[in-house]
């Protein structure tokens, strides 16, 4: 239209010009008017009523798609949607989101496991009381509110998911590590993993907390079994302790008859004493290299141990809360009480997912920090009663 309106200023009128601005002005609108038409609707904006939003599971009345893709949900609660309204059906009528004369009303339990779990799902200074202020418009001190509720209300549930497998379970456990290994009356594995404090101690026994990496850490012992569930666990140990000294102060040590039966035991790497309850690999002196006999029974030992690393593994990248502990933990006993529920929850929460056949977890969530290589401890001081029961164990495998 420009070059016509030069045309007529100008005098030099053109009929077949003029047609041709024309053809293009129509097209050139047409072409704009339906560049949308292929492309997916809005999200929805976000609101006040955040927990809404991120709840929604259909097209809202304006035809607006769910803001959260189930992926989105996934990473950002660390639960599917299906695991999730389940969860909030275990815990819904738990007597803690009762409401009271007092105070302002609850918010729906589902909204104040969101909280919860977005809190445990972040690594580092992403899951502060600020930023969760930010995201979920919530107030000062509702959000510690909510999380003390919701710890309760998981704890609840440790009956349930969190057990030492019975006599028909531990029979059906060692007959899956059989077949998948060769190793007979074995059911479980255990190891030792550190979970790194955000801040140094409080207390004049701090430097205990220092441990041989990640700095400021605690200590934890974890026995799961073929599937990766955890079924026994021991924190709260200074980062500097031994894995061995963890595991004989544990109660499957201290009174190994209430949880194994004749010729039953547990697989461990070489920083575990052997007992009859406990298999141990070969260690290493260093300099010095292992009988070909212990070196193949190693390997056959890694083999089914490192169950041991990916339910470590999984745990940790699943609640990055544990990566970075950010409660500073002072000689006031309420501070370690804090972290050991969060951990129990974190514990009970893994298995519910196992159960609920979410054993995956995308890949970008791993890290290889969150676990010990096999052979760390191989070179660790030559245990002669070690390698003695070890010794035995390997005559009776071949019998």
């Amino acid at each position: 239209m420009v070059w016509k309106t030069i045309r007529d200023t100008s005098g030099q009128t053109s009929f077949l010009e003029d047609s041709i601005d024309h053809m293009y002005f129509v097209l050139y609108w047409s072409v704009r008017d339906s560049r949308y038409i292929n492309r997916q609707p809005y999200r929805t904006r976000l609101s006040t009523d955040v927990f809404q939003i991120d709840l929604q599971l259909t097209d809202d009345e304006n035809g607006h798609r769910p803001f959260l893709s189930n992926d989105e949900f996934l990473q950002k609660y660390r639960m599917s949607r299906q695991s999730f309204a389940k969860l909030v059906s275990l815990i819904d009528h738990h007597p803690v989101f009762d409401a009271c004369n007092r105070g302002p009303k609850q918010l729906p339990p589902a909204f104040q496991l969101m909280v919860f779990l977005k809190y445990i799902g972040t690594e580092g200074s992403g899951n502060s009381n600020p930023d969760l202020r930010n995201i979920f418009r919530t107030g000062r001190g509702t959000n510690d509110l909510y999380k003390m509720r919701v710890v309760r209300a998981i704890q609840s549930l440790r009956t349930t998911y969190y057990t030492w497998p019975d006599e028909a379970e531990k029979k059906a456990i060692s007959a899956r590590i059989l077949k998948a290994f060769h190793l007979p009356n074995c059911i479980g594995f255990a190891d030792g993993t550190l979970n790194p404090l955000a801040t140094k101690p409080r207390r004049q026994d701090a430097a205990d907390y220092y441990g041989r990496k990640h700095g400021y850490s605690l200590s934890t012992l974890i026995i799961c079994d073929d599937r990766r569930l955890i079924r026994y666990y021991l924190a709260g140990w200074p980062g500097s302790c031994h894995d061995n000294r963890i595991f004989r102060n544990s109660q499957l040590a201290v009174t190994p008859l209430n949880y194994f039966s004749e010729k039953e035991y547990l697989l461990g790497d070489s920083a575990f004493e052997a007992a009859w309850y406990m298999v141990p690999a070969f260690k290493k002196t260093h300099g010095c290299c292992l009988p070909q006999e212990y070196e193949n029974f190693n390997s056959c030992l890694s083999a089914a141990r490192v169950t041991s690393e990916h339910t470590i593994g999984i745990w940790k990248a699943r609640f990055p809360w544990l990566r970075n502990i950010r409660t500073t933990i002072t000689d006031d006993r309420r501070s370690m009480k804090a972290i050991l529920h969060f951990i129990e929850c974190t514990v009970i929460l893994h298995n519910f997912l196992i159960q609920e056949n979410e054993r995956d977890i995308p890949q970008d969530w791993l890290c290889e920090d969150d676990t010990v290589h096999l052979d760390e401890n191989e070179c660790c001081p030559c245990s002669r009663i070690s390698q003695e029961y070890t010794s035995n164990a390997v005559d009776d495998l071949r019998q």
